[in-house]
């Protein structure tokens, strides 16, 4: 309406001078251009009134959120990776003597004792070779009876007496080793466990050094996996740790067991060594298994959902109700896991912090459940 009238009073006065002098024409030109910089002042003004306007309605929505009232409690972080069962007693087994395989007595996946004959070796040439060697000495054990008879009445010589004693404690000794080697031919199990592989069959030949069999120890499994270096310093023997074991469905709690000293070159890890309790059942050797070691832990601390928490250019931020209004703090924050993150500064307890409808508040902004 000013700006209106504004014109309408500018219209009249160039309407009136238009038969003065060019005095007053010169004036009339000097009141228009002011008139024109208190226009233009006057919607600089109304444009920043309607702003204001504007912003003022919108810091007058209610918001319709949800809240949680934070109080203290533990945080863990877990380190998690990937693992595998393995076992110190993944034995191959040979024989200790050469010859032909005449039975193979287990079978693949079969449980076995330790001591359980499993296979047998053909030694008939060395049985054959201890016959001859009894006969031998059976003469020798008379020879030196005899030998030793006379020697006792001082007959024959000293010599005589010793050739004859060497011959039969030689021959003693060849049996004793034979019966060693003809023991050989019998093929056992070191440790109790399962037969996981039978490499020749009946008929074959086998040698030391030669595998036959492919045996794991039963109850002696335990998880190794590989931990990167930048974890070396949080890692140590005793942490507790969880194991999942996907194939079965099944979890169990243990402890880190062994720390190794070494980092590898080739993928910069270390590797870890975690306690298998003998009670636990149903796994098998190389059997992947999910591993989670807690390596940090704080006590009396506020946790917040690490959702809630907004960057801005002057920091980390939440929404926190208070008096039905949104106020804004700025937070700093610690360590992360599983969607929680620790608050080190900017909350207390009992702060509501606003878990829904946060992306859509400002500061002051009412609010509502």
């Amino acid at each position: 309406m000013k700006i209106t009238k504004l014109f309408t009073l500018l219209l009249l006065a160039l309407v009136a001078c238009k038969s003065g002098n060019e005095n007053d024409v010169n004036a009339l030109k000097a009141k228009r251009t002011e008139l024109e910089t208190q226009l233009a002042e006057l919607n600089t003004k109304i444009k920043a009134l309607d702003k204001a306007a504007g912003k003022s309605t919108v810091q007058q929505k209610v918001v319709f959120i949800h809240s949680q009232a934070l109080a203290p409690k533990t945080f863990r972080h877990y380190l998690e990776i990937q693992g595998k069962v393995t076992t110190d007693n993944n034995l191959t087994i040979s024989p200790r003597t050469a010859g032909q395989i005449t039975r193979i007595y287990v079978h693949k996946g079969q449980e076995v004792k330790k001591g359980t004959l499993l296979a047998s070796i053909d030694v008939g040439a060395m049985a054959k070779g201890k016959d001859e060697l009894k006969t031998a000495l059976d003469f020798a054990t008379d020879m030196f009876e005899k030998q030793q008879k006379l020697w006792d009445q001082k007959i024959g010589t000293e010599m005589q007496y010793l050739q004859a004693k060497n011959n039969k404690e030689s021959l003693e000794r060849k049996i004793a080793t034979l019966n060693e080697q003809l023991a050989f031919g019998g093929i056992t199990a070191p440790v109790s466990g399962v037969i996981e592989e039978i490499y020749p069959r009946e008929g074959e030949n086998a040698a030391p050094g030669m595998p036959v069999f492919r045996l794991i120890g039963k109850g002696d499994f335990k998880v190794s996996a590989d931990v990167s270096e930048a974890y070396a310093s949080k890692i140590d023997e005793g942490n507790d740790a969880e194991l999942f074991f996907p194939d079965i469905n099944k979890s169990v709690e243990t402890k880190v067991k062994v720390v190794g000293d070494e980092i590898s070159p080739l993928n910069r890890t270390f590797n870890i060594e975690l306690a298998l309790p003998k009670t636990f059942s149903g796994v098998k050797a190389n059997v992947i298994t999910y591993v989670k070691i807690k390596d940090y832990e704080k006590k009396n601390v506020l946790v917040i959902p690490i959702s809630t928490v907004q960057k801005s250019s002057d920091g980390t931020f939440v929404f926190v109700e208070n008096g039905n209004k949104a106020e804004r703090r700025i937070v700093k924050t610690g360590q992360t896991y599983k969607g929680e993150t620790e608050v080190l500064e900017g909350l207390k307890p009992g702060d509501k912090i606003v878990t829904t409808g946060y992306l859509d508040l400002m500061e002051g902004q009412p609010v509502k459940y």
